[in-house]
């Protein structure tokens, strides 16, 4: 999961999406990253944006991440994670309130 938003600058707001492996099936294709993109990845993916889940949850996240439930990697570089953003902002399939609090 990646948050494309800035909690701390919207009132808590959270988006996450998750990065999946490009297979040619998924339906979200319209921003697909590979290990030149970000370092962190190891095969042909793709951003889920269709399955963003939106909510104020910045505590909850935080404490997941502070109890292992998530494993905390290297972010995107920056202009990658613009992209990103930029792309969820005008894909349709992204949810409407997720689109909102991208960041």
């Amino acid at each position: 999961m990646v948050v494309l938003s800035d909690p701390q600058a919207n009132g808590g707001w959270v988006v996450l999406v998750r990065v999946t492996t490009e297979d040619g099936d998924w339906p979200d294709r319209v921003c697909l990253l590979g290990p030149r993109d970000w370092v962190e990845l190891d095969h042909a993916s793709t951003v889920a944006y269709s399955t963003a889940k939106t909510g104020q949850s910045v505590v909850a996240l935080t404490r997941a991440i502070q109890q292992g439930h998530f494993e905390v990697i290297g972010s995107p570089p920056a202009n990658v994670l613009q992209e990103m953003v930029s792309i969820g902002k005008t894909y349709r399939g992204t949810p409407p309130l997720a689109r909102h609090w991208m960041a």
